[in-house]
């Protein structure tokens, strides 16, 4: 082979979902279709020939999902086919022993790209150790030039054969920009990788990023390369690839196991970000920082500020947790809260709907008996709009916010009825009638019939198993309502005020000097 490779043929036999890799001696799948589309659109690539390396005798074909077969080569240990179609996706199906192959090009990159991996973590050791023992083990073999940097937010980790940052507990977005400001001080990169500590990551896809970066047309440098989410506990189902202007998530459910799967994951979407699971970006100002969120819709609003299109590759992609594993209330009621509307300010998008929105979520929280989580969400409309939060200690915020404490009780489930909304509104949603004891409900239910006249609830949440407990409060749901009643309409009638000052500071908080006295400080 003489030339570039775009894409390696990989096997990924102890993968989470080998089914993506091969089937039967069959590489037309998730993992290893080769994009035709995709590399026209956005690349200088015109010529791509495809070479299969066997132990012995073989018959190699290169096919369409579809099953039609472009071209057959018999080989005695290595074929080469030109990829003679100009559209669609191309795979090759293998009879005999495969060992190695590659979708190459004969042509040069137009374009230097020196990628630096920007890892943060906190905590996870075993995580970053596999991480680190994959990019050395895969870099020795392929020819992409990328360097990995992993910030250490917990200072826990060992010694590691890559350059480990210490840094203070700033969350992701603090653990990130610092990996940020140690590679442009470090100097000579081109693209920056964000990626998580806890996903499962075939370097593969990180070749493909710097392969896809190199090539790319003057129109699309600015570009990003997102990678998808796979799911762990269904690890051929996508959680999600993208997300648009207006907040739609791209992929969800989305099974790619399957023919259809991959092509429906191949037709680009209109995204705009990406979650920082894994997301190539080129370097783009000095003053082009993360927002100061902690944690939460960091990623997203990094996207949405740039406004860039992002790319995604089939193959290209991590397994990680699904977040219906975890329940964390500090962070789906206070942190997503209070970060998405302050990504909205910035965007001087603060519309009266989406407070209305933010009111009944925290209603129905109250309601349902999850007192705990409506504090949460009034909370975080607090704190939105004091936008202290910008510039406390938040290591010590986060510190101070309620938890719930899982519980071994038991109850009965309660009934899910329809009710009356007058009356479950007159009532409390029966808080104001006598009680009729202790139920179970789903804690992620947006039903209040469950906890009618509940005097406890037991709340279970199936995906984490996590079950918490809740008593009657009629007091503090009263003080939460009356709050959120007043924060709300409040915030509605200054929300053009509340979008200039955030104007104002936007500029400041995504800086490398606000940054770099945080890194002083060890505080956010």
């Amino acid at each position: 082979m003489d030339g570039t490779v775009l894409q390696h043929i990989v096997t990924g036999r102890d993968s989470p979902a080998p089914v993506l890799y091969e089937v039967d001696g069959s590489f037309v799948t998730f993992m290893n279709l080769f994009s035709v589309d995709s590399w026209r659109r956005y690349t200088v690539v015109s010529d791509v020939s495809v070479e299969v390396v066997t132990d012995g005798p073989a018959t190699v074909r290169l096919v369409r999902p579809s099953g039609e077969v472009l071209d057959s080569v018999e080989s005695d240990g290595v074929a080469v086919m030109p990829v003679v179609t100009d559209h669609g996706m191309v795979g090759v199906e293998v009879d005999g022993t495969f060992v190695s192959g590659c979708f190459y090009t004969s042509a040069d990159p137009v374009r230097t790209c020196r990628m630096a991996l920007n890892v943060c973590t906190h905590d996870r050791v075993p995580y970053v150790e596999r991480k680190v023992a994959d990019f050395l083990r895969f870099s020795r073999d392929a020819c992409f030039d990328a360097d990995m940097f992993v910030v250490d937010n917990h200072g826990n980790l060992p010694d590691l054969p890559v350059r480990v940052i210490r840094n203070g507990n700033l969350g992701g977005s603090g653990g990130f920009a610092r990996g940020l400001y140690e590679i442009r001080r470090e100097g000579g990169y081109t693209h920056m990788v964000f990626m998580d500590d806890d996903t499962v990551l075939d370097f593969e896809s990180v070749h493909r990023m710097w392969a896809l970066c190199s090539f790319l047309r003057d129109e699309n440098a600015g570009c990003m390369v997102g990678g998808a989410m796979l799911r762990s506990d269904m690890p051929t189902v996508v959680h999600e690839k993208g997300v648009s202007i207006g907040m739609e998530r791209y992929g969800g459910n989305l099974d790619v196991s399957t023919p259809g799967g991959c092509a429906e994951f191949d037709s680009q979407d209109p995204a705009v970000a990406n979650g920082w699971w894994l997301c190539c970006t080129p370097f783009l100002g000095e003053d082009d920082y993360p927002a100061p969120f902690f944690t939460g819709y960091d990623d997203l609003e990094y996207g949405l500020r740039h406004g860039s299109a992002v790319i995604h590759l089939n193959g290209v992609s991590v397994w990680h947790d699904s977040f219906e594993t975890k329940y964390d209330p500090r962070r789906l009621y206070y942190y997503d809260v209070r970060n998405y509307l302050a990504m909205r300010a910035m965007g001087g998008n603060l519309d009266a709907g989406l407070m209305w929105d933010v009111y009944r979520h925290c209603v129905v929280e109250a309601l349902c008996m999850r007192t705990v989580n409506a504090g949460l969400v009034l909370r975080a409309l607090g704190d939105f709009m004091s936008m202290g939060f910008l510039e406390t200690d938040q290591e010590g915020l986060h510190a101070r916010l309620p938890v719930v404490v899982d519980c071994g009780c038991d109850a009965p489930l309660g009934v899910e009825s329809r009710r009356p909304r007058l009356l479950t509104v007159l009532t409390l949603n029966g808080m104001l009638l006598p009680s009729r004891g202790a139920v179970i409900a789903p804690a992620r239910t947006r039903s209040v019939s469950y906890s009618y006249r509940a005097s406890r609830v037991i709340h279970y949440d199936a995906g984490s198993g996590r079950r918490f407990a809740q008593d009657r409060d009629l007091p503090g749901t009263l003080r939460i309502l009356f709050g959120m009643t007043f924060g709300t309409v409040r915030c509605i009638l200054s929300r053009r005020g509340l979008c200039r000052r955030y104007s104002l500071v936007s500029d400041r908080v995504h800086s490398e000097g606000f940054w770099r006295d945080r890194f002083r400080s060890g505080t956010l």
